[in-house]
């Protein structure tokens, strides 16, 4: 089940619509499967997980396909980072899996040798309730598990904690001593289903600064424990079309096999209240998870016979990359992140790559990929901000002409150790010398001419002296990530162009047209037009009206999505909707010859609807014994009516039909009933 509608951050009548759905789906369940398995069997010792991966074809001896990092680092944003190719310096990631791999430490050298990934003694593998037996399918996901966290954190220390067997007790035990370890993250690609009595287990998920992510399943809607437990961050699955250069080659989808719904026995925890549910609802983030797109991995323990080069799917891909984004996250800030949920779902969208189809992933929140797939360089830069001090601009705010010089605009700064400063507007740049007050204020004006058709507003650029710090830029939002300062907004040229498309059609009645209105800055880049900006009317799909011929003019405005301070933006387009309806020759009717061999055609021209239609263009031809005997044309009067005269028709068989009509705001299927009479 999933709420259908806007984005979770405004509270819409979609939302409320969707309440009691939500409430009746956590009663539901049960019945359906989703909790009842559990309920007869809640012991830990018994109960087994099972790890959701799927394996796309057959190994092979060497790499024959499947993503390599470097693809899923670009499609996602961890390749952006200033620390990529060491992300994750002095964080532990937990690997916490079921029985034993016994090549786990020579399948990650194999794996880092083929991808050129670092690793300077960064596994550690753990039996902490002694040597565990082997087990293919497990040692198969600890490959997943270990060699995907690493390779999109390299910097971070893998430990692979390997539990004696796949019950809830052995599995809950090697997670407690994975904490115990002092690991910043841990991932968990595991599950089993619910059951009663659940909710005493959620204690194993809460250790302070810890943050725990699971696999939501692989077999589509349902719910599973321990992703559902609200302190861990369930991941769902996509599927996410790439190039070998790691660029997308089509929209990222929800993936059919993501698990995903509201659970039965654990209550909605307050950062899902927006949502309305009375359950906890799963997953909470998605990542790419289809077998079809999946990941390459490396795994000499054979498996169903096999061993070597496997392309890998499932959700289990994706938590052990989720926490190694949260040990990235956690290697910038000055305290561990720890639990996540709360904090990722109080972030902007703009945070996540929302996930709109299929069903049941739709716009904003749903139970088949959560928020949506990370942004990763926006959600580092949110979830670990870095010290800005005070920064102002103390011009008064203008608004000048294209190829105007500004200023100067001054600007000061306090309590910031910064080098390599600039001010920007847009893409024009000045350097800045800064002189310092004996209040550690330090203040410069500069000076910088407007680009013609520039929208932008300025900006402080800075690098903290601290090595390895990214450069911060100073918005005039407290957005609560460490931003600071006031910003001016300077203007030239045009603000947005806003088109739409098709611009103009013919539309046959009955037929469905769409229309898409698309934005752009006066630099060329593309905006959203939705939701962002408003469009009126709304272009979406429509059926014309027959005989209709209207013109449409779509305008837009926002809030400035441009660029963060660039202050209210508009535009309009036009365009042109023509609804045709097909034409039929109703009736063909010929008088009999009895005025000195002179024949009267008489033709009438309706509409579907049976409209007469006036000022119809038609040509007609009579034959006569199957060959041409004449031709006239004429136009339609009010009555859709034309009187044709043929003279000296000598004795034969002769038939007559429309050759040709042309009428304003229709179309004519070119066919017309023939009449046929002898003399």
């Amino acid at each position: 089940m999933v709420i259908r509608g806007r984005s979770l951050y405004t509270e819409t009548v979609n939302t409320r619509r969707w309440l009691a759905v939500f409430a009746a789906t956590a009663l539901i369940l049960p019945l359906l499967g989703a909790g009842s398995a559990g309920a007869a069997s809640q012991d830990p010792k018994t109960r087994e997980a099972h790890p959701p991966h799927k394996v796309l074809r057959s190994a092979t001896p060497t790499y024959q396909g499947g993503y390599q990092p470097s693809q899923l680092a670009t499609a996602y944003g961890f390749a952006g980072l200033a620390c990529y190719g060491s992300c994750g310096a002095g964080q532990t990631i937990a690997i916490v899996d079921a029985y034993d791999n016994p090549t786990i430490a020579s399948d990650l050298a194999a794996f880092d040798a083929q991808f050129g990934l670092p690793c300077n003694n960064c596994l550690k593998k753990l039996t902490p309730q002694g040597p565990p037996k082997t087990d293919a399918g497990w040692a198969l996901e600890e490959s997943l598990d270990v060699e995907w966290a690493h390779a999109m954190a390299p910097g971070a220390t893998i430990l692979l904690v390997e539990a004696s067997s796949a019950s809830l007790t052995s599995l809950f035990s090697a997670v407690d001593y994975a904490v115990s370890q002092g690991a910043s993250a841990i991932s968990m690609s595991w599950g089993t289903n619910e059951f009663l009595g659940e909710t005493t287990f959620d204690s194993h998920f809460t250790a302070p600064g810890v943050t725990f992510t699971a696999s939501s399943g692989d077999s589509g809607p349902g719910v599973i424990y321990p992703a559902v437990s609200p302190t861990v961050t369930a991941v769902g699955g996509t599927t996410l079309p790439l190039d070998a250069a790691g660029n997308q080659t089509g929209e990222e989808t929800g993936w059919s096999g993501s698990g995903g719904g509201v659970s039965a026995y654990e209550p909605a925890p307050g950062y899902q209240s927006m949502l309305g549910a009375t359950g906890r609802a799963v997953p909470d983030v998605a990542y790419d998870a289809a077998p079809t797109t999946g990941v390459a991995i490396y795994d000499t323990t054979p498996y169903n016979g096999q061993a070597g080069w496997f392309v890998v799917g499932g959700t289990s891909a994706g938590a052990p990359q989720w926490a190694a984004l949260a040990a990235i996250i956690d290697s910038q800030r000055s305290s561990r992140l720890g639990a996540a949920n709360a904090a990722l779902y109080g972030l902007p969208p703009a945070g996540f790559r929302d996930i709109t189809s299929p069903s049941p992933a739709v716009p904003g929140f749903d139970t088949a990929t959560g928020l949506g797939s990370p942004r990763v360089g926006t959600l580092v830069s949110a979830l670990a901000p870095t010290s800005v001090g005070s920064i102002a601009f103390v011009t008064t705010p203008q608004t000048l002409t294209a190829g105007q010089v500004s200023g100067p605009i001054t600007v000061q700064l306090s309590s910031v150790s910064a080098t390599d400063v600039t001010v920007t507007f847009g893409s024009t740049s000045a350097g800045a010398s800064f002189s310092t007050a004996p209040d550690g204020t330090r203040s410069a004006a500069v000076s910088v001419t407007i680009p013609a058709g520039s929208l932008s507003s300025p900006s402080v650029y800075y690098e903290d002296t601290k090595a390895g710090t990214p450069s911060v830029t100073a918005s005039a939002f407290a957005d609560g990530f460490g931003s600071a300062g006031q910003s001016e907004t300077v203007a030239a040229g045009p603000l947005a162009t806003l088109s739409v498309s098709p611009g103009s059609a013919t539309v046959a009645v009955g037929s469905t047209q769409s229309y898409n209105a698309s934005g752009a800055d006066s630099f060329g880049n593309a905006v959203p037009v939705s939701p962002s900006w408003s469009v009126s009317p709304s272009l979406g799909s429509f059926s014309p009206t027959a005989g209709t011929q209207s013109t449409f003019t779509a305008s837009a405005t926002g809030s400035g999505t441009v660029v963060a301070t660039a202050g209210a933006l508009s535009a309009t387009s036009s365009l042109t909707v023509i609804a045709t309806q097909q034409v039929r020759v109703a009736s063909i009717t010929y008088t009999a010859v009895s005025y000195f061999g002179i024949t009267y055609i008489l033709v009438t021209v309706v509409n579907g609807s049976g409209t007469p239609v006036s000022g119809a263009a038609l040509s007609v031809a009579t034959y006569r014994n199957g060959t041409l005997f004449g031709t006239a044309s004429g136009t339609t009067n009010s009555l859709g009516r034309d009187l044709f005269v043929i003279t000296s028709t000598p004795t034969g068989c002769y038939s007559t039909t429309v050759t040709k009509l042309t009428a304003t705001g229709y179309t004519w299927d070119g066919v017309s009933p023939p009449n046929q009479y002898c003399k």
